[in-house]
C-alpha cells in the first residue's frame, strides 16, 4: 500500500497559494516506491516548515530595561511580535504567550536558537551582557555574549549567539541582559529570536 498523508485531528486550509495544515500530520504506510519517497520527503520539509519553528522581534523599540544593580540580568523589556511568513505560521509546537518568550508545547526535543540583538544606552561607555534564560535560569553556555557601548548619542552595539539546548513541555526561552559598568538602564533596540527543532 502507498503511504499517504493523514491529518490526524487536523485541519486543513487554503489560500490562493498555500496549503496549511492545523493540528497533527502524519504518514500512514510504508512508502512502496521511488516516487513514494520523494512525497514522503517534501510532507517531512512541509511539516517542519510549518510547524517546528518559531520567531519573534522587535524592531526599532524605544522601551528601556531598568537596571536595578550593576551585574545583575534582567529581563529585556519591550513588546516582542510572533512572524506570520509561510515558514512560521502555523508553529504547532512554540507558541508566545507573553513578549519576549517563546514556550515550547511540544514533547521533549533538541531545538536550536538563534539571537540577535541590538543595545543603546543613554550613558556613555557602558558594558554589557546578553544572555539566554530558560524557565528563568541562565544556560550560560554561548549564550553568553558580552559588549561595550561607547557613546551614547551614536553607538548601537550588536549581540549574535546561536546554539542547541534540549526543551520539553511548557519550557520556555528569554532575553535578559545586564549592565556590567553602572546600574544605568539598557535598551533593546533591535531583537531577533528563531527557534527550531532539528
Amino acid at each position: 500500500m502507498p503511504a499517504i498523508l493523514v491529518l490526524d485531528q487536523a485541519t486543513l486550509t487554503s489560500d490562493s497559494t498555500n496549503f496549511v495544515a492545523n493540528g497533527n500530520i502524519r504518514i500512514n504506510g510504508t512508502p512502496t516506491n521511488n516516487n513514494d519517497l520523494v512525497n514522503k520527503s517534501y510532507v517531512d520539509a512541509i511539516v517542519n516548515m510549518a510547524s517546528n519553528k518559531i520567531q519573534i522581534y522587535m524592531i526599532d523599540n524605544a522601551v528601556t530595561t531598568t537596571i536595578a544593580a550593576i551585574n545583575t540580568p534582567v529581563k529585556a523589556l519591550g513588546t516582542t511580535t510572533l512572524l506570520t511568513s509561510p515558514l512560521v505560521l502555523n508553529a504547532l509546537n512554540f507558541d508566545m504567550p507573553i513578549s519576549n518568550r517563546i514556550r515550547y508545547i511540544g514533547t521533549e526535543t533538541v531545538v536550536g536558537i538563534n539571537i540577535t540583538a541590538t543595545l543603546i544606552s543613554a550613558n556613555n561607555s557602558q558594558n554589557f551582557g546578553g544572555y539566554l534564560y530558560k524557565n528563568g535560569v541562565n544556560i550560560g553556555n554561548g549564550f553568553k555574549q558580552e559588549g561595550s557601548i561607547p557613546t551614547s548619542a551614536t553607538s548601537r552595539v550588536g549581540y549574535g549567539a546561536y546554539g542547541f539546548i534540549n526543551l520539553v513541555t511548557n519550557d520556555y526561552l528569554e532575553f535578559f541582559i545586564e549592565n556590567q559598568t553602572a546600574a544605568n538602564p539598557l535598551t533593546v533596540r533591535q531583537l531577533q529570536i528563531t527557534v527550531g527543532t532539528i
